[in-house]
């Protein structure tokens, strides 16, 4: 009965994909940094709070919409 607790996991596995964004970002998508080979895209606290803040306005709308406004490169801190 190995073959159907490995598909049990395997299940478990692709449900956790499917509704886990910041689990399938650091399994399934990769950046490359600047320096470097390919690496797993990894939440930084400031993605994982937006992300949170998105599902909880999803949650209680059904719906979302957001506006996320950034700085030009040129005005990056050095």
């Amino acid at each position: 009965m190995d073959w159907i607790n490995r598909l049990r996991q395997e299940g478990d596995y692709a449900t956790r994909l499917a509704t886990n964004l910041e689990f399938f970002a650091s399994e399934r998508l990769k950046i490359r940094p600047k320096a470097g080979s390919l690496a797993p895209f990894l939440f930084n606290p400031a993605q994982r709070e937006l992300h949170r803040l998105i599902e909880e306005q999803k949650a209680k709308t059904g719906r979302v919409r957001v506006v996320v406004l950034t700085l030009p490169p040129r005005f990056y801190p050095d």
